[in-house]
């Protein structure tokens, strides 16, 4: 239960901050900047007020186990970015080829 709040601490905050950035278009790159660092600040202070109430809210608490779940939620982060990185060089590598033979047949 303690591993899954942990996670829960990471992963609600982070689905609050993706919800009122993206899909919004701002008038201007400052207010997009200022829109970015405030959902940015909103979600680094629900995650610490979501660790502070454990306590209270998991009974019994097991600080390991949660502090376990929240490192694991964090490094989800660059398991998916890499994901999404080899996803775009392959695309873009099997594009380059792809126009490469095109120019080839249309010589």
């Amino acid at each position: 239960m303690s591993a899954a709040y942990g996670a829960l601490a990471v992963v609600l905050p982070a689905a609050l901050f993706l919800r009122r950035t993206v899909g919004r278009p701002a008038p201007n790159s400052g207010a997009a900047l200022l829109n970015l660092f405030l959902w940015e600040l909103v979600k680094i202070a629900m995650t610490i007020g979501l660790l502070i109430a454990a306590p209270r809210l998991v009974m019994p608490l097991s600080w390991p186990a949660m502090l376990v779940g929240l490192v694991v939620a964090v490094q989800v982060y660059w398991v998916a970015l890499m994901r999404m990185s080899l996803r775009t060089t392959r695309a873009g590598s099997t594009a380059t080829r792809a126009d490469t033979a095109r120019g080839a047949s249309d010589k």
